[in-house]
C-alpha cells in the first residue's frame, strides 16, 4: 500500500526523494527483522561488541535460546531506566 502511494507523496511534497526506493528498503528490512533467529544472533553479536569495547552502560537483554525460534524471540527481563 505504501509503495503505491509513494509517487503521489513525491508529487505532493515536491520532494527530490526516491520514495519508492525508501519504501522498498524499509519493507526489505522489515521482513528480515521478522526472522527472530537472525535477530537473536544480532543481539548476541551486539552484546559481545559492547563487552569488547568495555561499554558496560550499553546493553541488550540476554537471549533465551531454548525459548527462541524463527517466529518467537525470548529475552530475559531487564530492569532499568531508558
Amino acid at each position: 500500500i505504501a509503495r503505491s502511494f509513494a509517487p503521489t507523496w513525491k508529487k505532493l511534497l515536491k520532494a527530490n526523494t526516491d520514495f519508492v526506493g525508501l519504501v522498498d528498503e524499509w519493507g526489505a528490512g522489515f521482513i528480515q527483522e521478522l526472522d527472530y533467529l537472525k535477530e537473536a544472533k544480532v543481539t548476541k553479536d551486539f552484546t559481545e561488541a559492547m563487552k569488547k569495547r568495555e561499554l558496560d552502560a550499553v546493553s541488550a537483554p540476554e537471549v533465551i535460546d531454548s525459548l527462541t525460534n524463527k517466529r518467537v524471540l525470548t529475552t530475559a527481563w531487564v530492569e532499568g531506566i531508558r
